[in-house]
């Protein structure tokens, strides 16, 4: 495949192997209009299969701001359960240390809200569906954030 012009539906009836970036940053992903797994590029793979989506590319598109992490289950964002568009992390964490509800003053929702929104937007999703809090050792954390991604 030649990542060189907007295709938001290839209508690819075979899988991608490798792909070939003409310039710039891309987003392939395995559903047209840019749903489903997705992934940036940025030079010529010959091999995709490091990218974790698989090779059924149905969508990509050139993009210019620096490419979220990929939203991968690792041990270093703790426990988690991925389905194609949103990922359960029952245990939020980061570099092994659970995430705290809220970095500076109380643990309020709001402000649990808008730590689980950035934990969410780091690993590529670009909604919460979901956000508990757990007391853990005296501290306030996260818990049972659902990070969603939505068309929007």
């Amino acid at each position: 495949m030649n990542a060189s012009a907007v295709q938001p539906d290839l209508r690819l009836a075979w899988q991608v192997r490798s792909i070939t970036v003409v310039r710039g940053q891309w987003e392939i992903c395995t559903r047209p209009n840019y749903v489903g797994d997705c992934a940036w590029v940025s030079a010529n793979m010959f091999n995709i299969a490091p990218l974790g989506i698989g090779y059924a590319i149905q969508g990509m598109r050139p993009v210019t701001t620096t490419p979220p992490p990929r939203p991968v289950p690792v041990a270093g964002f703790g426990p988690s359960l991925r389905g194609m568009n949103a990922e359960f992390f029952s245990q939020p964490s980061q570099d092994g240390r659970r995430i705290l509800a809220c970095q500076t003053g109380s643990a309020t929702a709001n402000c649990a809200r808008a730590t689980a929104e950035q934990f969410c937007r780091a690993r590529g999703y670009n909604f919460v569906g979901n956000v508990s809090l757990e007391t853990a050792g005296r501290r306030v954390v996260l818990a049972d954030v659902l990070c969603k991604r939505t068309n929007a």
